[in-house]
């Protein structure tokens, strides 16, 4: 599973009105693939005849090898049959867990871990999957208890420090997510997957050269780590060098024909290089790849805009509203759409509700982009008087 990052917006700014574009991404709770490692299950070798009755341990043997295959669903029945003979078999309930949470099913996956932790409450790495499973649900407290339990438990271990950094990052909560990226790379220099992901809190903290030196990093490490190369084209998208972006989405592209989040910046670099048609096109297949890709609806919805297609922009903002309730940009987006395309009285109301909806889902916001997108809200509410703002000297 792959490491889903947040967003970022550009900013299109004239005399009549403040557009915004996300450049790239999606809000996702996954980790990526590389932090996501479990010690593959070692068979007990005390496994049967085939001519007699297979044991808990046979059932468990045969799991581990369908796991250690990737064949996550016969892994999943081999555990349950040792769990129906052994209703307190750690190993079983534990590599079930990992097991389901590899398929998503993370429910189950906490269901599992917590047997594991019952039976054997020192199970750092149940504890490990389990918060890992409360990120994927975006229940980042739950996680974050479980990371600090297994620090406890193993406290010099670096894929630790870099899933609770995940969570404070989900949490907003930067200087922690910092803190234990820090400590992630202190104690593994060559964490490819830390210094990305330590390059993400700085990209969305606006310090685009340290984002820059991390991603470069992560790269060095690993040469074949798409995720950096997809992250570097977003700081030359806000470099504004935009060529060199889409070169850094081309080279995430080939390493990743799949990758949704690369087609999504390259969209961007596109639609800043006013190649708008190419623009579309690489947002269509970001939503192909993952049709509840919301960022995609909402970047496509903008060049739409932008080309004057207002119909087909308010489809794509629509759908992305639909996909992501509390997605403020694209009520924010919506709402310019209405205030521009349709100037009556009518398109002035549904763009003041729009507006209010983004300054709402924006209001708490302190620091980075959401903070910035609130003053834009306000700003534009103050047009039509419907709130006080005094900009910030």
């Amino acid at each position: 599973m792959k490491l889903l990052l947040r967003r970022t917006y550009s900013t299109f700014i004239n005399y009549v009105f403040v557009g915004v574009l996300c450049l790239l991404l999606s809000a996702c709770s996954t980790e990526a693939s590389d932090s996501l490692t479990a010690t593959a299950p070692q068979p007990t070798q005390t496994a049967t005849g085939a001519s007699q009755a297979l044991s808990a341990e046979d059932h468990y043997d045969r799991g581990s090898d369908y796991f250690t295959d990737g064949d996550y669903e016969l892994a999943i029945s081999e555990y349950s049959e040792a769990i129906k003979l052994d209703p307190e078999y750690v190993d079983a309930y534990y590599f079930r867990c990992v097991a389901y949470y590899e398929t998503g099913e993370h429910d189950k996956a906490i269901s599992d871990c917590a047997q594991a932790i019952k039976f054997k409450p020192d199970h750092a790495e149940a504890h490990r999957f389990r918060g890992h499973s409360y990120s994927a649900k975006g229940e980042h407290d739950l996680a974050i208890a479980d990371f600090n339990e297994a620090l406890r438990l193993e406290p010099d271990n670096a894929e630790l420090f870099n899933a609770r950094g995940w969570s404070y990052y989900n949490k907003r909560q930067y200087a922690l997510a910092l803190a234990d990226y820090d400590r992630a790379i202190e104690l593994d220099p060559d964490y490819a997957l830390a210094y990305n992901n330590r390059g993400v809190v700085y990209f969305d903290t606006w310090d685009y050269d340290k984002a820059l030196a991390d991603y470069n990093q992560a790269i060095e490490i690993d040469a074949e780590f798409d995720w950096p190369y997809s992250n570097r084209g977003r700081v030359f998208l806000q470099k504004q060098e935009y060529d060199q972006a889409v070169k850094d989405f081309d080279a995430a592209i080939k390493l990743n024909p799949d990758f949704a989040d690369a087609y999504n910046g390259r969209g961007a670099a596109y639609h800043k290089l006013g190649m708008h048609d190419r623009a579309i096109e690489d947002y269509s297949e970001a939503i192909r790849l993952n049709p509840n890709f919301d960022w995609a609806y909402n970047n496509r919805g903008y060049t739409y805009y932008d080309k004057g297609s207002y119909e087909q922009a308010l489809d794509d903002y629509n759908r992305a509203i639909d996909l992501n309730p509390k997605f403020a940009l694209a009520y924010y987006n919506r709402g310019l759409l209405h205030q521009i395309s349709t100037p009556n009285t009518e398109g002035q109301r549904k763009a003041i509700e729009d507006y209010k909806m983004a300054f709402a889902l924006t209001e708490s916001a302190t620091e980075g982009d959401d903070s910035y997108l609130n003053g834009l809200t306000a700003y534009k509410l103050k047009e039509f008087g419907e709130v006080p703002y005094t900009p910030t000297p």
